[in-house]
């Protein structure tokens, strides 16, 4: 993706293409959120073999992803989980405490 222009009008190139028309950051932003709405009315009527298969995969890259980690990489990442643990642990324990 390539950013022109100045100011606050910014232009997005899809593609390698240079020569063909610039979207704008308003038609960016449609499209992106147009493919987004796809994929999560695509995930809500996928069967359970599907859903399953999908998810074999991701738990596949996961695991893939976290064999070739280092030892500083692993630490950094298991750091930054529990730090997001607790924080969702607070949120929901104050979200208890106000109903």
């Amino acid at each position: 993706m390539n950013l022109c222009g100045d100011g606050p009008f910014l232009s997005y190139t899809h593609g390698n293409n240079m020569n063909k028309k610039k979207e704008t950051t308003t038609q960016r932003k449609r499209r992106l959120e147009k493919a987004k709405l796809k994929r999560q009315e695509k995930i809500v009527n996928e069967s359970d073999v599907h859903r399953r298969q999908r998810l074999e995969k991701i738990r596949l890259a996961v695991a893939k992803r976290r064999e070739n980690e280092s030892l500083e990489q692993r630490t950094l990442r298991q750091d930054t989980d529990r730090i997001h643990t607790e924080e969702i642990k607070k949120s929901e324990s104050l979200e208890q405490r106000t109903l």
